[in-house]
């Protein structure tokens, strides 16, 4: 099997550790403004949503979700079709 790279499902390894211990961090700081954002906003309209709607997850309204990103475990990410 060789070329093959293996992943451990176990024990991540050190950059994934690293950017798990980034986005913890981003979120620790992220989340306030949302929060903030949410409890002030929510209801102010965006046309036919709100901004409470479009926070707590788009439930019930007419939006486009635009997948611009994919993670592959053997060819890596790639963005829109390129890697």
């Amino acid at each position: 099997l060789q070329g093959l790279r293996s992943f451990s499902a176990t024990s991540p390894t050190p950059i994934v550790s690293t950017l798990q211990g980034k986005i913890a961090a981003l979120a620790k700081e992220k989340s306030p403004l949302f929060q903030s954002l949410r409890k002030e906003y929510a209801d102010v309209s965006l046309g036919e949503a709100t901004i409470g709607a479009c926070i707590g997850g788009a439930r019930g309204i007419k939006c486009i979700l635009s997948e611009t990103s994919l993670l592959d475990p053997m060819d890596g990410i790639t963005y829109r079709g390129r890697t």
